[in-house]
């Protein structure tokens, strides 16, 4: 472990998402986390002593100071170095709800346990050698995924395969500079040609796998994070209206009135295993309003982030100065084009 980095307390944490539900667990982590466990539990039935490792055991959560009922639970041991921070782990298995959580969660405290920092049970496990630094980062990927597709690249890196690819790397580079140290300490003379030859072969390899994996980076994270969609155009063209279509459900507010949309309004969708994050704008025009100046800024913002664009058209109109000025913009990130309103469009619009 090292030193330095974190604190030595036994810590805590509600390791559910908090509210009401069927079960709230509560994960106790450190040198005396059995300890914290036996002040505030008590099993039911000829359980004595320590609790065995890794065996749900009934009984009751009670108050240390008390020793009053909080709830009827399950509590389970865990040794170390088999749990997930290396550290002696316990959890308690409760019923969930305000009440009853608020009250399990001061009783661990005043049982000796302190409140875990965000991520502090994550930073423990790396610390101590469960997890890489890439694990770790998966950790928050599986947790935060919103699409099949991200869940699975996460669970990739999270079971070590960049891990190990990175590895193969390393090892490899390791070799190369072994043959470049035995190149420059004996003379071609002594070593002949081939070291030197091997040397560059291997660096060329090499150079493609890093290059290859650098390039996966863009197909990951849009597969982790999700393409980010713009909806572009000017005012009243549609751009709410398709949102709403995509996503098949009212999502956006709809109105006949150009600048209904003044903020930006995001929502996800899946396709195929990938998540498509849709992002609606306020219409893009020329105004003096100030409010709807910045909601037309973000908007801009929005779009530059953007992974793909959308341009909407009001097909049943000739494009105007303001079509053309935002095609003109945006024209250089191959946006798709959508025209809209095509059951009414003018046919010399729909070709332009």
């Amino acid at each position: 472990m090292a030193d330095g980095l974190y604190r030595k307390d036994t810590i805590f944490a509600l390791a559910t998402p908090a509210g009401k539900g069927g079960i709230g667990i509560v994960r106790i982590s450190g040198d005396e986390a059995h300890e914290v466990l036996k002040r505030v539990f008590a099993p039911r039935g000829a359980v004595r002593g320590d609790l065995p490792d890794r065996k749900l055991v009934l009984g009751w959560v009670i108050d240390p100071d008390t020793g009053e009922r909080i709830d009827e639970v399950l509590a389970v041991a865990m040794y170390a170095p088999r749990t997930y921070t290396r550290e002696h782990v316990a959890e308690i298995h409760s019923h969930s709800g305000a009440a009853v959580i608020e009250r399990i969660l001061d009783a661990v405290a005043r049982a000796g346990a302190v409140a875990a920092m965000p991520g502090e049970f994550t930073l423990r496990a790396f610390l101590n050698g469960r997890i890489d630094l890439v694990e770790a980062e998966a950790v928050a990927d599986v947790v935060n995924a919103a699409s099949s597709a991200s869940l699975r690249a996460a669970c990739a890196a999270l079971s070590g395969r960049l891990t190990d690819t990175i590895d193969e790397i390393r090892d490899e580079l390791k070799e190369v500079l072994t043959l470049t140290i035995s190149y420059l300490d004996f003379s071609e003379d002594e070593v002949g040609p081939e070291p030197r030859d091997r040397i560059a072969s291997a660096l060329r390899s090499l150079g493609d796998r890093l290059k290859r994996l650098a390039s996966s980076y863009r197909a990951g994270r849009l597969m982790t994070e999700g393409v980010k969609v713009a909806i572009v155009g000017k005012v009243n063209v549609g751009k709410s209206s398709l949102m709403n279509k995509l996503l098949e459900k009212k999502r956006a507010i709809v109105a006949p009135f150009p600048g209904t949309t003044r903020d930006f309004i995001e929502d996800t969708l899946e396709i195929d295993g990938l998540a498509f994050r849709l992002i609606d704008m306020a219409g893009i025009r020329r105004s003096r309003d100030p409010v709807e100046q910045e909601g037309i800024e973000l908007a801009r913002s929005k779009a530059e982030e953007a992974d793909v664009l959308i341009v909407m058209f009001d097909a049943s109109g000739s494009p105007d100065e303001e079509d053309r000025r935002i095609w003109q913009e945006y024209r250089a990130r191959a946006p798709v084009a959508v025209a809209n309103k095509i059951d009414i469009a003018n046919p010399v619009a729909l070709q332009r």
